[in-house]
Parts: structure tokens; C-alpha cells; sequence
């Protein structure tokens, strides 16, 4: 067999092995549903990006979430939060019952300089069960979302106000 056709054969089987999809990575760009976004999403009159960031920060850190990343500069937040059962447990790892997690983009709305797109998405992860150790759920409860975004436009109104 002639070099340049060994060459050649070597090649191709190599890129036919760099086609192949990783295990699980059929779920890793499931779609995001425009209802989902909707949920997810809101506009604030407001030119000024990182004055409606801070306020998301602050509405995260007034209701027990630890920052863990911030990027003023492109408007992204991820924050976590540790939750634990109320019940009278006396056993601290018992009571441990997962993680949310928090992550908010902000940036100005398409064509519209004026306004201010805020996107929030939270996950949870619950390690009460040992078969999902680590696996993250989106929280796709629109009543969390709409919580979120009435305490943020009251944020932003009484930062507005000066008060």
C-alpha cells in the first residue's frame, strides 16, 4: 500500500471519530420553549444596565442567596442558595435539602436603547434522593418567576424614589 494512501485512510477514519456525539449530549441543547422564555423574562424602562443588575443582586442577597459570579460589565449574575427543612431535625444532614440556583442576565432590549431586558432562570438541586446526587432541575414553577420580577420592579421603584 503506497504512504500517501495510508496517509489518506488514517485521515478520514479520524474524522469520521470526531463526528460521534458524547453520551448525553442529545439533552444538553434541548429547546427553550418561547412560553418558557416569557416566564423567564421582562423588560424595565430603564437605560442604565447595571443599576437594574445591582438591584438584582441586592433582591438575591435580600432573600439568602450567596453570590457566586458577577460581571457588571455583561450583565450576568449566578448565585446559589442552600436550603434546609424547617422541621425540628436534630440531625444537620437531614435537614439538608438541596440547592437553587439563580442566574440573571441583563441587557439592553433589541432596538429599544430605553429599556432593559432582564432574563432570570433558576435550577434546583435536590440531593434528598441518592439517585439524582447532582442532577439540576429547571424550576419551571411561573409563580417563583413572577415573585421575582414584582420584588424587582419594587427595587427598582423605591431605588428610583430614593427611598
Amino acid at each position: 500500500m503506497r504512504p500517501s494512501l495510508l496517509v489518506c485512510l488514517c485521515c478520514m477514519f479520524a474524522a469520521l471519530g470526531g463526528c460521534a456525539t458524547l453520551p448525553g449530549s442529545e439533552a444538553f441543547f434541548d429547546p427553550v420553549t418561547l412560553e418558557q422564555r416569557q416566564v423567564q423574562t421582562r423588560f424595565y424602562e430603564s437605560s442604565d444596565n447595571t443599576r437594574v443588575l445591582q438591584a438584582s443582586i441586592a433582591l438575591l442577597l435580600d432573600n439568602g442567596f450567596q453570590i457566586n459570579q458577577a460581571e457588571n460589565r455583561l450583565g450576568w449574575v449566578h448565585a446559589y442558595k442552600v436550603v434546609r427543612s424547617k422541621a425540628g431535625q436534630d440531625d444537620s444532614l437531614s435537614q439538608f435539602l438541596g440547592v437553587f440556583y439563580a442566574t440573571v442576565v441583563t441587557g439592553a432590549a433589541l432596538g429599544e436603547p430605553d429599556i432593559t431586558r432582564v432574563r432570570v432562570i433558576f435550577h434546583r438541586a435536590d440531593y434528598m434522593k441518592p439517585a439524582s446526587q447532582g442532577a439540576f432541575h429547571l424550576v419551571e414553577t411561573p409563580e417563583i418567576y413572577q415573585e421575582f420580577f414584582n420584588r424587582l420592579s419594587g427595587a427598582l421603584f423605591l431605588e428610583e424614589q430614593r427611598i
